[in-house]
């Protein structure tokens, strides 16, 4: 079994502090995700049976593929409007669905953190 990735480790981490958040990823339990962002490596992780993130299995499909392409950095400086509409989703229709909603009103609580 594949160690967690520091990014599936923090998206758990900000999904821990938001039951509501993992309430929504949990009918999609094991889904994967696989986010683009070239030139760097692909990142796959598998939804969990309680909306929790683990490391997807290498012959798993992706249900569903987030591409972030150079656009996405002149567009986050633009607002989160703009980003959001910069970044490529395909596959699963109601999974990007729920990854839009999560992405625009799931925040970190850095205060919480310290």
């Amino acid at each position: 079994m594949a160690l967690e990735s520091p990014f599936v480790r923090a998206l758990n981490h900000l999904l821990e502090a938001a039951p509501w958040a993992r309430a929504r990823l949990a009918p999609h339990a094991g889904a994967t995700i696989e986010f683009r962002a070239p030139p760097l490596p692909r990142l796959r992780f598998a939804i969990g049976a309680e909306g929790q993130l683990a490391p997807a299995q290498p012959e798993a499909s992706p249900a569903l593929v987030v591409t972030l392409t150079p656009a996405v950095l002149p567009a986050a400086v633009r607002g989160e409007e703009h980003l959001l509409r910069a970044i490529d989703l395909a596959g699963d229709e109601a999974l990007a669905a729920e990854l839009r909603f999560l992405a625009r009103y799931l925040r970190w609580d850095l205060e919480e953190d310290v």
